[in-house]
């Protein structure tokens, strides 16, 4: 039993930071994949929606409350920092066993005036060359393919658009690790933007 444990603690696992117009940070190991960001969302029970409700219901008071308006979409620059934030406790937590490939970083900053696409494009480009600093300075980052990152102003759209693929390579063991560390620091720093 032990030796069963063992092997599957070494056991290699894959943690992948994929942005294509949303963020998805999410753990495989084999071929089992589980994700970090945004959560899987659970199957519709009818039955605990109807427990729910009435209990909502019985323990419900008459209290006026304010409407929050709904929360905007976060920036490119916020979850920019955001990856950065994720990648930066992961690389910290096991940094020995870590093996980064950047398989795709590509930008293309856009906005509905050109003064604040250079603008952002200044903003951008600078988180970028922090992440892969960050990421060289913690681990011996796999050599970057021609054309993996690219990072560029287009004036001609609206819309930035974006495409992330880095992946972090490590045992089950220090993804474990990772998978701790990471999760309490992506609610601590939810709960601060929260607050």
């Amino acid at each position: 039993m032990l030796i069963l444990i063992a092997l599957l603690l070494c056991l290699p696992a894959h943690l992948y930071c994929v942005y294509e117009n949303e963020l998805k940070i999410y753990l495989r190991v084999l071929f089992i994949k589980y994700y970090l960001f945004p959560e899987q969302k659970k199957k519709f029970s009818i039955k605990k929606y109807e427990k729910k409700q009435q209990k909502k219901q019985d323990n419900a008071k008459p209290v006026l409350k304010q409407q929050k308006p709904d929360d905007k979409k976060p920036s490119i620059l916020d979850e920019i920092k955001l990856i950065k934030e994720v990648l930066s406790t992961a690389l910290n937590a096991a940094s020995k066993y870590l093996h980064v490939k950047i398989s795709k970083l590509h930008i293309k900053v856009a906005t509905d005036d050109a003064a604040n696409t250079a603008i952002l494009y200044g903003a951008v480009s600078g988180a970028v060359a922090g992440i892969i600093e960050l990421i060289d300075s913690y681990t011996n980052l796999k050599r970057l393919k021609k054309c993996a990152v690219i990072v560029e102003p287009d004036f001609l759209n609206d819309k930035t658009e974006v495409k992330l693929n880095i992946s972090l390579s490590l045992s089950v063991f220090g993804a474990l690790v990772i998978l701790a560390k990471t999760l309490w620091r992506y609610n601590t720093l939810k709960y601060k933007k929260a607050n």
